[in-house]
């Protein structure tokens, strides 16, 4: 079998506290059937392309929003007889841009992280859609055997507006011994000096694998976002807001995660501290799965077989 040519736009590298796209990139770059090339900056599509020698089966644009801000316009996207993609990823946000790109530059599909928050602002977008949902690289994410010193912790930001049951459960257990909490370091580039001193990349993995248990939320959207996925991938016990869709991706009350709702945060939390057993069983539980269904490498296959399944089948 031929290899399927993808010529993928995206920034050139995330020196911040988002790695997941850089770890995406070189799984794909290690699967046997990808020829894959990594453009990072806007242009005319034709005069790319002749630029690069190389004949695409399917031009994809990762993170939209963010590229075209950072990187630049894409022109002649319309005029080129190629299967388009994009990715977008902070869905809501920017709606009117997401509309404009896929109408100006006859989009085929649309990748995001989250199902059912992309089916309620997109509905017009269904067939064009496809779920990727995060993933994890278990290089960085995984059972660092570190004494799990701290009973409970917090990382993240925790504003009451978009992470109501975060800043419930801070104001609740701030105070509670056992319990740690750390702010989130920002979405800005750092130096490796401040990243030494920061909670990034083996440093914030150690630390989730040093608790006992992981406190978060799935936000006001109902996004299931990327700490489920890294707090299972460290074999720490995840007490968390559910959804359909969470269990879906297999985070399943009493068996890979802990459901909790803002009046029974501290019980459950406080049951689990005494009956070590049970906790550890489903943190196992939780680690199994992401090995199973999703790390990076696990992600950047399904992405690939989707746009192979879309080439071959058109909308199907």
């Amino acid at each position: 079998m031929s290899k399927i040519k993808i010529l993928f736009f995206c920034m050139e590298r995330y020196d911040y506290y988002l790695r997941s796209d850089d770890y995406f990139k070189q799984a794909l770059i290690r699967l046997p059937n990808v020829d894959i090339r990594y453009y990072y900056r806007g242009g005319d599509i034709k005069e790319i392309l002749v630029t690069l020698q190389f004949s695409p089966d399917f031009i994809y644009v990762h993170d939209l929003e963010y590229f075209l801000l950072y990187c630049g316009s894409i022109t002649g996207l319309n005029k080129v007889n190629v299967p388009k993609g994009i990715s977008f990823h902070d869905l809501h946000r920017k709606a009117n841009l997401l509309h404009s790109f896929v109408r100006e530059n006859n989009i085929n599909l649309i990748f995001a992280h989250y199902r059912d928050a992309f089916q309620t602002f997109f509905p017009e977008y269904k067939k064009k859609f496809r779920w990727l949902p995060h993933h994890v690289n278990t290089s960085v994410f995984y059972d660092y055997k570190i004494e799990k010193k701290i009973d409970y912790l917090l990382l993240g930001a925790k504003k009451q507006k978009f992470y109501p049951l975060r800043n419930e459960i801070y104001k609740k257990m701030g105070k509670m011994q056992g319990f740690v909490c750390h702010h989130h370091p920002g979405y800005v580039s750092f130096t490796p000096k401040e990243e030494s001193e920061m909670f990034v990349e083996d440093k914030y993995a150690m630390e989730i694998n040093r608790a006992k248990m992981f406190f978060t939320c799935d936000s006001i959207l109902h996004y299931p976002i990327k700490k489920y996925f890294e707090v299972l991938a460290s074999n720490t016990l995840l007490l968390a807001s559910s959804s359909t869709e969470l269990r879906d991706l297999g985070f399943i009350d009493g068996e890979t995660i802990i459901k909790i709702k803002p009046k029974n945060f501290e019980e459950k939390a406080i049951y689990y501290l005494k009956n070590e057993v049970e906790r550890k069983k489903i943190a196992q539980c939780g680690y199994n799965l992401v090995r199973a269904r999703h790390t990076t490498e696990i992600r950047a296959k399904e992405y690939v077989d989707m746009i192979i399944n879309y080439l071959k089948n058109g909308s199907m």
